[in-house]
């Protein structure tokens, strides 16, 4: 987490006051910004609290409104829900994706939770010991890869042993439960796929999912020879 960029020993109110002033933002727009903030991520709840006493999410958001106060084009945010709780985590998503989207802002988020990516990027880079290993859409990186569908199936008997097939890759197994994904970019559509794995095995439920974006980017980094 880094380091907040608001008054340790100060309340929030006054924290908000004295980067007014730094800002050089007009008291009526300072009024009206914080008003949104606090519709988005509701500041008033603590307000009058004294930065040190402040959670962990409460403190990121104090800071993603901090940022967002002399309204900047473009926003740099590291990991920024990283050890927060789930409610807190989809609020501060709710948020950038309401910058976004109605305020026209930029947004450059560094993140290792898939969930993240999926929920807000529009663009995706990744990149491996400072080398580029893929650039683009979500819907760009999942066609490249070949990850464009998953099948899990669960199987009649646990103990089977479950093997790739030809173009189809096992991508988890843990028990009976098998999920198979395209091996490569000659894989078979979903369409064969499933006909191979009900002919392969005995199946008590099956069903076909998009793939997961954490194995797409595990596929770029086998592609790229980064695994």
């Amino acid at each position: 987490m880094p380091r907040t960029q608001l008054w340790w020993d100060l309340p929030v109110r006054e924290s908000f006051a004295i980067l007014r002033d730094i800002y050089e933002v007009p008291k009526a727009e300072h009024a009206v910004r914080l008003q949104e903030f606090d519709a988005l991520l509701d500041l008033s709840s603590f307000w009058d609290t004294r930065v040190r006493h402040l959670s962990l999410g409460q403190r990121v958001r104090c800071d993603l409104a901090a940022a967002l106060l002399h309204d900047p084009p473009v926003v740099f945010l590291d990991e920024p829900t990283i050890g927060m709780d789930v409610v807190v985590k989809e609020q501060v998503r709710e948020f950038l994706r309401h910058q976004v989207e109605q305020r026209g802002r930029t947004v450059l988020l560094t993140t290792h939770d898939m969930t993240e990516v999926e929920r807000l990027a529009e663009r995706v880079v990744l990149i491996n010991h400072g080398r580029l290993v893929l650039d683009g859409t979500l819907d760009e990186i999942r066609r490249t890869f070949g990850s464009t569908w998953q099948v899990r199936a669960t199987l009649a008997d646990p103990h089977a042993e479950v093997v790739a097939l030809p173009g189809i890759a096992v991508l988890r197994h843990d028990g009976s439960r098998v999920v198979f994904g395209p091996d490569g970019p000659g894989a078979p559509t979903v369409h064969q796929a499933l006909k191979s794995v009900v002919e392969r095995y005995e199946i008590t439920d099956i069903a076909l999912d998009e793939a997961e974006l954490e194995d797409v980017m595990r596929a770029a980094y086998v592609q790229a020879g980064d695994a």
